[in-house]
C-alpha cells in the first residue's frame, strides 16, 4: 500500500506525522526489529572469548556491521532531507509559508521513504540468513 502522502498534489505537512508513524508500525518495520532483537539475543549466546569460536564471533560480527551500516545510512538521509527543508526557511524566511511551502513539504514527506528503505535494508540481510 502506498503512503498517502505520495498521491497526492495538495500536500499537507500535517499528513507527515501519520505517514512516519505507519512507516514505525508497518510489517517490515516488525520484521526489522525482530532482526535487532536476534542480534540482541545471539549476543548473549556468544561463547565468552573469540577464541572460543571465531566462526560464530564473525558472524555476529557481520550482523553487527550490517546494522551499523543501516544505521549510518539513517542518518546521513535524514540529514540531507532536514538540510533540504532548512534551505527553504533560509531561502523564504519568513515567506516560507507562502512561498515555499510545497518545496518544504516535499523535502519532508520524504522521511517515511527514508525509514521504509532503512527497514527494508535491515531486513536483507535478516531475509538472507
Amino acid at each position: 500500500m502506498r503512503n498517502p502522502i505520495e498521491n497526492r498534489k495538495d500536500l499537507s505537512i500535517t499528513q507527515l506525522p501519520k505517514a512516519i508513524a505507519k512507516e514505525f508500525s508497518s510489517e517490515i518495520a516488525q520484521e526489522a526489529e525482530e532482526f535487532m532483537a536476534q542480534v540482541n539475543r545471539s549476543l548473549k549466546s556468544l561463547p565468552p572469548t573469540l577464541e572460543d569460536n571465531p566462526d560464530e564471533w564473525s558472524y555476529f560480527n557481520q550482523k553487527l556491521q550490517h546494522l551499523q551500516n543501516c544505521d549510518l545510512a539513517l542518518m546521513a538521509n535524514l540529514k540531507l532531507t532536514l538540510r533540504d527543508g532548512l534551505i527553504m526557511f533560509e531561502k523564504y524566511e519568513d515567506q516560507v509559508t507562502k512561498l515555499g511551502n510545497q518545496e518544504l513539504v516535499e523535502a519532508l514527506e520524504n522521511i517515511p521513504k527514508i525509514l521504509r528503505n532503512y527497514y527494508q535494508k535491515i531486513t536483507s540481510q535478516y531475509k538472507n540468513d
